[in-house]
């Protein structure tokens, strides 16, 4: 099925495969059950879920909600505020906006935030998360996963075993220190936020 939708408050569910929804009104809601489903919405407070597989969920408008459980789901908003969560294996977020927040429980799972204040958590293993924006924190909560917070201020904790990699800047915004990591239980706790700090790692607040 292939529904469109271009008027503000609108709702679209489609429940067979390879379906394709598109809404730019405001405030629109799109849900999708099929497998390969392709859900996009450019209005602002739009709400996409997609429960099957390789589904491709996408928002442009501000304090969008993406929510996929299939595996190899594609989620992606670039307005601020905005929220990310896949359940599935395999699963690739992406948020450009302020604020948002991404979430992934499925294994090799990879999450990546540009935008300030972002959250980004990981409870997967193999997962890979990256940001890059101001104020941003990242969260490995699985095994065997990497993580790269190269954004002013920023901070990560993880599990142990975990690589973790962070940047220290000058009060001008210009890069003094790029270090990497281990999460070894002893030098570097888990489950412990860290920072830079003097070209060392320190411990932040929650």
């Amino acid at each position: 099925s292939q529904l469109a939708a271009s008027g503000y408050n609108s709702q679209l569910a489609a429940s067979g495969h390879n379906s394709q929804l598109a809404a730019s009104g405001y405030n629109s809601q799109l849900a999708a059950s099929g497998h390969n489903s392709k859900l996009a919405a450019s209005g602002d407070d739009s709400q996409l879920a997609a429960s099957g597989y390789n589904s491709q969920l996408a928002a442009s408008g501000y304090n969008s909600k993406l929510a996929a459980s299939g595996y190899n789901s594609k989620l992606a908003a670039s307005g601020d505020n905005s929220q990310l969560a896949a359940s599935g294996d395999d699963s690739k977020l992406a948020a450009s906006g302020y604020n948002s927040q991404l979430a992934a429980s499925g294994d090799n799972s990879k999450l990546a935030a540009s935008g300030y204040n972002s959250q980004l958590a990981a409870s997967g293993h193999n997962s890979k998360l990256a940001a890059s924006g101001y104020n941003s924190q990242l969260e490995l909560n699985g095994l065997k996963s990497v993580g790269a917070n190269i954004g002013v201020n920023g901070k990560i904790k993880g599990k142990k075993g975990n690589w973790i990699v962070l940047a220290e800047y000058n009060e001008n915004g210009c890069p003094l220190c790029v270090k990497s990591a281990q999460i070894d239980g002893e030098k570097i706790k888990e489950d412990t936020f860290y920072k830079l700090k003097n070209g060392e790692f320190v411990e932040a607040d929650e």
